[in-house]
C-alpha cells in the first residue's frame, strides 16, 4: 500500500468525516445525513475560500442554530463546516481546510481548532493494518457513508475474518485479499453496515456501542437469553451491526444473512489458494 494515503481521504472518490459528527444524531440515515452535508454547502453562498472571516463566522452561527441534534454521543461535536466536497461523488470533508482552500485556514471558526484537526488520529490509523485499509478502500468505491462506517468499525471486518477462517481453516491475511473477486464479495458484505433489517431504527449506526442519554458512552449487547437462545457465534457482527431482536427466528435469520456473506468471501479465497497450489 502507498504509504501517502490518508485515511480521511484515501482518494478522491470518497471520504471519511466521522470525527466531525457525520454519524452523530440518533436516528440519522444514509439519505437525512446527506441532505445535511448538502444543505451546509448550500448555505454557503459562494466559494467557502473566498469569503471573509466574519461571513464564515456568521455561517457557523446560522447552522448552529438551525441545526439541534439530538446527539448519539454527546461530546462528540457536530462541526457546521463538514460538508460535500464534491457533488458528483458526494465526497465530504472541511470546507474551509486549507487544502480546500488553497493554503487559507479557516479551521479556528470551526467547533475544534486547527491542531486538533491536524493531529488527531482515529484509531483506524493504529489497529488496521496497510492491507486492511487497502481492502476497505477499494471494497467501499465511491461510498463516502458506507467508508467511514466501516473504517470506524474494526470488529465488524475482524469478524468477517475470523468467520472466513472458521469456514476454511486459515485465516485471511496475504495479498489475496485484495484480489478483485475477494474485493467484490468484501463489498458486499460490508453492505450489510448500511442495509441492515434488524438494525437499531435510533443507534445502529454506530454498531456496537450505544448512548446513555449522559456523557457516557455503553457497549451494546444482544439479550440472548431472554430470546431463549445460547449467544451466536456471530456475536461480534450482530453487534457491530446495530442489532435488535424481537424473537428467536430473526436471530436466526440474521445469522443465515451473515453467513452467506461471510461463505462467498470464504469460497472465493478457498478458489484463490486452490489455484496458486495448482500452479
Amino acid at each position: 500500500m502507498s504509504p501517502k494515503i490518508h485515511l480521511c481521504q484515501p482518494d478522491g472518490r470518497k471520504s471519511c468525516g466521522a470525527c466531525c459528527g457525520m454519524y452523530n444524531t440518533i436516528g440519522a440515515t444514509r439519505e437525512s445525513t446527506d441532505a445535511l452535508l448538502r444543505a451546509r454547502r448550500e448555505t454557503l453562498t459562494g466559494s467557502p475560500c473566498e469569503l471573509s472571516l466574519d461571513a464564515l463566522a456568521g455561517y457557523r452561527e446560522q447552522r448552529l442554530a438551525e441545526e439541534t441534534p439530538d446527539k448519539l454521543l454527546p461530546l462528540l461535536r457536530n462541526c457546521p463546516f463538514l460538508g460535500v466536497l464534491d457533488e458528483g461523488t458526494g465526497r465530504v470533508g472541511c470546507m474551509v481546510h486549507p487544502k480546500v482552500c488553497h493554503g487559507r485556514d479557516g479551521r479556528d471558526l470551526g467547533l475544534y481548532d486547527r491542531e486538533t484537526c491536524e493531529n488527531y488520529l482515529c484509531a483506524a490509523f493504529t489497529h488496521l493494518s496497510p492491507r486492511e485499509i487497502q481492502l476497505i478502500v477499494r471494497a467501499c468505491g465511491d461510498d463516502s457513508f458506507l467508508y467511514g462506517l466501516v473504517l470506524n468499525d474494526i470488529g465488524f471486518l475482524r469478524g468477517l475474518f475470523q468467520g472466513v477462517a472458521d469456514v476454511i481453516g486459515l485465516y485471511p491475511n496475504d495479498d489475496r485479499l485484495l484480489h478483485p473477486t475477494i474485493v467484490e464479495a468484501v463489498a458486499e458484505y460490508l453492505a450489510l453496515k448500511v442495509d441492515w433489517p434488524y438494525g437499531d431504527p435510533e443507534a445502529a449506526i454506530i454498531g456496537a456501542y450505544l448512548p446513555d442519554g449522559d456523557e457516557n458512552v455503553l457497549r451494546r449487547s444482544i439479550d440472548y437469553a431472554e430470546l431463549g437462545l445460547e449467544p451466536s457465534r456471530f456475536d461480534t457482527i450482530l453487534t457491530c451491526l446495530g442489532s435488535l431482536f424481537d424473537e428467536a427466528e430473526d436471530v436466526r435469520e440474521a445469522e443465515a444473512i451473515v453467513y452467506g456473506a461471510i461463505y462467498e468471501v470464504a469460497t472465493r479465497f478457498e478458489a484463490l489458494i486452490g489455484a496458486s497450489r495448482a500452479g
